[in-house]
């Protein structure tokens, strides 16, 4: 992995000859592919709006990730960002399973998984460090994602559980992202 990622930096480097032209795009079909939420055929995350949500909380449902939103329809998950159109302190937890969990995920309700659902879910993505230099707006956002996650045929599905009690402005306060490392 490491000398095709030095073999595209340097090809890059000579095709552009410049070392800032020479970064990666985020690009369908590229060396990742970002699908945020609201975007194309993957529904938004709705929110309860000016009620503060409780430690442990899901933050607007099980959200899917449709495979076809992904070039090439498999690949490795990457990176998580999560976008607030507010400020926001807590922390959240994203999980994701390896298929469609049959537990109904309410908004702003504790998750309760059913017995078919237990050994789905994988350890959870933790967004600790909100960032909120706009003074409007909250980013949070890992590279780090353990172990690798590879995406296959199917639609990948996450959940967004809070670590806090945060208070959203709008019912389309969030936004997740995921890229996915494609060609894998």
């Amino acid at each position: 992995m490491k000398r095709t990622g030095l073999r595209l930096a340097i090809g890059l480097l000579l095709a552009t000859k410049s070392p800032l032209s020479a970064q990666p795009g985020v690009m369908a079909g590229g060396v990742t592919d970002e699908i945020c939420t609201g975007q194309g055929q993957i529904s938004a995350i709705t929110v309860t709006p000016l009620s503060a949500y409780a430690f442990g909380q899901v933050v607007g449902g099980l959200i899917t990730i449709p495979a076809m939103s992904r070039a090439g329809h498999s690949g490795i998950l990457q990176s998580v960002r999560l976008n607030i159109k507010s400020v926001q302190t807590a922390a959240f937890d994203v999980y994701q399973f390896q298929s469609l969990p049959t537990a109904p995920f309410i908004d702003r309700a504790p998750p309760a998984l059913v017995g078919s659902d237990f050994f789905l879910v994988r350890p959870p993505i933790r967004l600790t460090t909100p960032y909120s230099d706009f003074g409007n707006m909250t980013v949070y956002g890992t590279d780090a994602i353990t172990g690798a996650r590879k995406a296959g045929p199917m639609a990948d599905y996450f959940l967004i559980i809070t670590k806090g009690a945060p208070t959203f402005a709008t019912p389309v306060d969030v936004q997740l992202c995921v890229s996915y490392l494609m060609g894998s």
